[in-house]
């Protein structure tokens, strides 16, 4: 029996209604797809870590950690790590004023990762150099690099026995000897009374300090200011000799006090006893 066109539509229409209304009432079970997939932790070694860093053939410093994760090609020390840095150990420091022993100085930190690829290590978090001599030197960031130098990216305060050195950032050598503080301060106790007059303490700030320990010359450049008391010196740039207590300023010299104001383009001063040589200097205003 032939079926027309049109019954046959009508046939396949209701077909298909019957299979949507089907597919309606029959309840489908939530279907759980599989999580995806998560990035490994990194492997985590529970053992003991002993490192030992050179620089140019030559130890420059020891990491001690019980717990090391690898993340590549750097070792993560999260739990805490120390250790030492190992500066000149031929030179005679007695007589430093901060960080004597330096064949071997101590240095603590939160957290510590080595990069074995750029022979990078770098301490983060409450890091804390000491010497058995009292020196310390508090950071939150330090880097050891291949250069051949203590990089410290942040602001750090260097105490010792008469001298205090600050900065914002900071270049060091191993030996803690050749130091430059950007932005720097650097405070410098009174000498001992049979020494010198007065008894006030040097304060020198400038935008970049040098600072070298053997001489204890500090040399300042931009924007560099001496304050002694109710003295203030400024000057572009000069140095400073601690064991002297004497200073020289260049290139255009201001010297302050609550009763005048000079100005030179060169000064001598004597720290001391307070007194300054100015050349070629003129007075730019008395104060009563």
């Amino acid at each position: 029996m032939s079926r027309s066109p049109m019954f046959v539509a009508f046939l396949g229409t209701a077909t298909l209604a019957g299979l949507l209304a089907w597919g309606v009432l029959w309840q489908i079970d939530d279907i759980e797809l599989p999580p995806p997939p998560q990035e490994a932790p990194p492997d985590v070694v529970n053992r003991s870590v002993d490192l030992v860093g050179r620089q140019g053939g030559i130890q420059r410093w020891r990491l001690l950690a019980e717990e090391a994760s690898m993340e590549g090609q750097q070792q993560r020390f999260d739990q805490g790590a120390n250790g030492w840095f190992y500066g000149n150990t031929t030179a005679d420091n007695s007589d430093a004023l901060f960080f004597a022993e330096q064949d071997e100085i101590r240095w603590f930190a939160d957290q510590a990762v080595f990069n074995s690829q750029q022979n990078r290590l770098s301490l983060r978090q409450n890091v804390a150099v000491s010497s058995t001599d009292g020196s310390e030197l508090l950071t939150n960031a330090l880097e050891i690099t291949p250069e051949e130098h203590i990089d410290i990216p942040e602001r750090f305060t260097l105490r010792g026995s008469d001298v205090t050195l600050v900065g914002n950032s900071g270049i060091f050598d191993f030996a803690f000897s050749a130091l430059t503080a950007y932005e720097g301060q650097l405070i410098a106790s009174a000498l001992e009374p049979s020494q010198a007059s007065t008894n006030e303490e040097v304060t020198i700030v400038a935008d970049r300090l040098d600072y070298d320990r053997s001489t204890e010359i500090a040399r300042g450049e931009g924007d560099l200011v001496i304050e002694q008391g109710d003295t203030v010196i400024t000057s572009p740039r000069g140095t400073f000799k601690r064991r002297e207590s004497q200073s020289l300023l260049i290139d255009g010299v201001i010297l302050e006090e609550p009763s005048r104001r000079l100005q030179s383009e060169r000064m001598n001063g004597n720290h001391r006893d307070k007194i300054s040589y100015l050349r070629g200097c003129r007075v730019s205003s008395e104060r009563g």
